[in-house]
């Protein structure tokens, strides 16, 4: 699987007549209903090998500052389905951690994300300022003390038509400027290993509505956003049944006692309504 990767980026770089200025990157998180786990044990030796290869036969893809690979995850999918091992802190992190928002009208009639907190009318991209303001230093996966990216929302709606992909749903992410000087070799700006300085550029600058949409998701809901849900649960723990995208209005149905039993484990109301205030983020990891 690992040379069948460096196969395929290799046709890519060849296309365009030079190394890549990003390291190549292992995408590590939940796996969905069809595919089941590797045992924590057997998954990390399975990782550990995938980027040894990754490492060594695909060091002529990328520029010598990014020869190290980087690992593409977030703590929750970590401690889930690698145990938490934390044998692979010299390789590159790029995070999956996504804060809490919700949308609100404007004058104009279109919705925009703010964050839970005053100003009601808050900047563009809000949500990602907002989790850095009180600690710039997220929930990290054993063996990392920091990160070189962070992906803050996977669902940028109206951003596909802005980089000219199909769907609307964007991953949307941040890299630290001495992360971008480290592999590219460009030292013509003053890397600063602080986010903050980035950030506050970010939601000043960008003029784009970016909106993030979390919906309040109860029992009778259905669709992707109860099976991310579902997902989420599973990884944290909590078995939903089948990651099926339904949750039936029935309290003795798998989706339902799982987030009942998750409310439980964190305190929180056990309703069974996953919502923007509570649920969301403990899920989420915020």
């Amino acid at each position: 699987q690992a040379r069948f990767y460096l196969k395929t980026v290799r046709g890519a770089v060849d296309a365009i007549g030079r190394p890549l200025d990003l390291p190549l990157m292992v995408d590590v998180e939940q796996y969905w209903n069809k595919v089941a786990p590797l045992p924590g044990p057997t998954m990390v030796r399975w990782l550990a090998e995938f980027v040894d290869v990754v490492e060594n036969e695909g060091a002529d893809l990328v520029r010598p500052g990014a020869a190290t690979p980087s690992i593409y995850t977030g703590a929750p999918f970590w401690q889930a389905f690698v145990g938490n091992s934390d044998a692979f802190g010299r390789y590159g992190l790029v995070l999956a951690r996504y804060p809490t928002y919700r949308l609100v009208k404007g004058a104009n009639g279109k919705k925009f994300a703010v964050d839970h907190t005053p100003p009601a009318a808050a900047a563009t991209w809000p949500v990602f300022a907002w989790n850095l303001r009180d600690d710039p230093s997220p929930r990290l996966p054993p063996g990392w003390d920091g990160w070189d990216g962070w992906q803050f929302s996977g669902d940028g709606n109206n951003g596909g038509a802005q980089v000219g992909v199909g769907s609307t749903h964007v991953d949307c992410n941040i890299f630290l400027a001495d992360s971008i000087a480290r592999w590219t070799g460009d030292q013509h700006h003053s890397p600063d290993t602080s986010p903050r300085p980035l950030v506050a550029g970010m939601v000043r600058n960008l003029t784009e509505e970016i909106v993030n949409s979390l919906p309040n998701v109860k029992p009778g809901a259905s669709g992707e956003q109860v099976k991310r849900v579902q997902g989420l649960l599973l990884a944290a723990g909590f078995d939903p049944g089948p990651l099926d995208g339904n949750y039936p209005d029935d309290p003795t149905h798998a989706t339902f006692l799982a987030v009942r039993a998750f409310q439980a484990a964190r305190g929180l109301v056990q309703d069974g309504k996953v919502g923007t205030k509570q649920t969301w983020p403990a899920l989420l990891g915020v």
